[in-house]
């Protein structure tokens, strides 16, 4: 047994019909988590309606699972070299369905949290474990791109069919049906998980149970401050739960060193092509994920799309996204992987310029061109960016360094939502109060400084005139906040090109 498990993992030959069946099925899980994460807030008010959620309770539904997620990652990365990353994929998988199953019958808030907790963590073991089988599976470096492509993919395709379909089972069955649509997929993946190989680390021992503490702590601590300062506005409390997080973080890191089996081997951070590729998805996620919150509710607060047709139209940047993603082992055949990465860079900027334009005149089509522009360029950062870091790290830490890919776009996530989405919502609120009201109410347009969506349902209960006059004012003020937005993405990507994706040239 030994011998055979020596031979699989040095093997050198072409990948077989059973590694390109077993991607298949590495592929469910990660589509069921795509899908999942739109199709929650679809299901949010019907959440709300029926288990009457505090507003406080309502935020813990909807993050609690992504806070979790995050902040077990590295700890599941490294449990999958000790335990077997097959192993740990079965068990997250199975959970993830049974919490599924059991939180479609939630009967109260704490309930639902607490399975979305569960979830969460579920959630942790999947990409690790995922990414690590691949590169287990696809020796030959050719394949392992193409399959990595394939593997991404999924992600966006799951993110594009999210909103329509759970519109659908929203609108014809009932919120619940929402949680239940991800039993199929598991089923389907432990049906078939027999074709994924095993994999585990003999020599690595129980993760470092200190360690797991100070991560944890480390990595809530930060991402729940960012995130709450974007929901809720600057507080004492978000900044002390953010240097409480770092200062963690360095005791987490202090304590690596001290460690002969640490829970994150810091020297893979010795690989140069693995940090900069770290920090090159850290600034594009940064960079790319206020924006798509932005574009969303313009569709809506400012064009006047109802949310089924809003959802629609997402479609475009996801299959975008997806084009841009399988054309990356594509580019990589002509151009080597840092200029592959530049030009995806260069794309997104030509697509950030295009929105700029199109939101000044009012144009959709040509909104739709620049976000999917965007989607295309991010396409074979994303792609090529995961692909350097798993092939850079050592074969028996592939896992570890599958878990900071999900660490960094986590943070970069989080930041970006409390970063940009609070300078737009300044400007929004600078624009909007130094307006002509003529005549709106003080109180309504302390309403309508809120955000788009109170000017909306504030505008409806005013004079038609009235009503009209202060939507437009907010229309123009958000659309100003967004432009801003999409001009300091611009200002991140010419960086990101040129200080981070640069270096790679060196390396590659």
């Amino acid at each position: 047994m030994k011998r055979k498990e020596r031979k699989t993992n040095h093997i050198s030959s072409q990948a077989t019909w059973r590694e390109w069946s077993g991607l298949i099925v590495l592929m469910l899980p990660l589509f069921m988590l795509a899908t999942d994460i739109s199709v929650l807030y679809l299901a949010m008010p019907s959440i709300s309606a029926d288990l009457i959620p505090s507003s406080s309770q309502m935020l813990w539904i909807l993050h609690i699972g992504e806070f979790l997620s995050i902040s077990f990652v590295l700890t599941m990365g490294r449990l999958a070299d000790r335990i077997g990353r097959r192993k740990l994929l079965i068990f997250g998988v199975s959970i993830y369905g049974i919490g599924s199953a059991f939180a479609a019958f939630a009967l109260n808030p704490e309930m639902l949290i607490a399975l979305r907790a569960l979830l969460g963590i579920a959630t942790a073991t999947v990409m690790p474990a995922s990414m690590a089988l691949l590169r287990n599976m696809f020796v030959d470096q050719k394949q392992f791109s193409f399959a990595i492509a394939l593997y991404i993919s999924t992600f966006s395709a799951g993110s594009a069919l999210g909103p329509p379909l759970g519109g659908f089972l929203v609108e014809y069955f009932w919120w619940g049906a929402a949680f239940l649509a991800n039993i199929p997929f598991a089923a389907l993946f432990l049906m078939f998980s027999w074709l994924l190989p095993t994999y585990r680390d003999r020599q690595a021992k129980n993760p470092d149970h200190v360690s797991v503490a100070f991560s944890l702590v480390s990595i809530l601590g930060v991402i729940y401050g960012f995130q709450q300062i974007a929901e809720n506005g600057i507080a004492t409390t978000y900044i002390v739960s953010i240097a409480v997080g770092m200062i963690f973080g360095w005791l987490f890191i202090k304590r690596q060193q001290q460690l002969t089996d640490p829970l994150l081997d810091l020297n893979l951070f010795k690989f140069k092509t693995l940090s900069i590729s770290l920090l090159a998805m850290l600034l594009i996620v940064l960079t790319f994920t206020a924006p798509d919150m932005l574009f969303a509710q313009y569709l809506q607060g400012v064009t006047g799309f109802s949310t089924a047709i809003a959802g629609l139209l997402l479609i475009f940047p996801a299959l975008t996204s997806v084009i841009g993603t399988m054309i990356a082992p594509v580019l990589t055949k002509f151009f080597q992987v840092y200029i592959a990465m530049t030009l995806g860079v260069l794309v997104a900027i030509g697509g950030a310029c295009i929105v700029i334009i199109g939101s000044s005149i009012s144009n959709v089509p040509l909104l739709l061109t620049g976000v999917s522009l965007i989607g295309l360029g991010g396409g074979p950062i994303m792609t090529l960016g995961s692909d350097l870091i798993v092939s850079s790290a050592p074969m028996k830490r592939t896992s570890s360094a599958s878990a900071l890919t999900d660490v960094a776009t986590g943070f970069g996530s989080g930041i970006s939502i409390a970063l940009l989405g609070s300078i737009a919502t300044i400007i929004y609120r600078f624009s909007l109060n130094r307006a002509e009201t003529d005549g709106v109410p003080s109180e309504a347009m302390n309403i309508a400084s809120e955000n788009i969506g109170s000017a909306m349902g504030i505008a409806d209960s005013l004079p038609t005139e009235t009503g009209m006059h202060l939507l437009h004012l907010a229309q123009n003020s958000f659309t100003l906040g967004m432009q801003v937005v999409y001009a300091i993405t611009i200002v991140l990507m010419i960086l990101t090109a040129f200080f981070i994706l640069r270096p790679l040239k060196n390396n590659a």
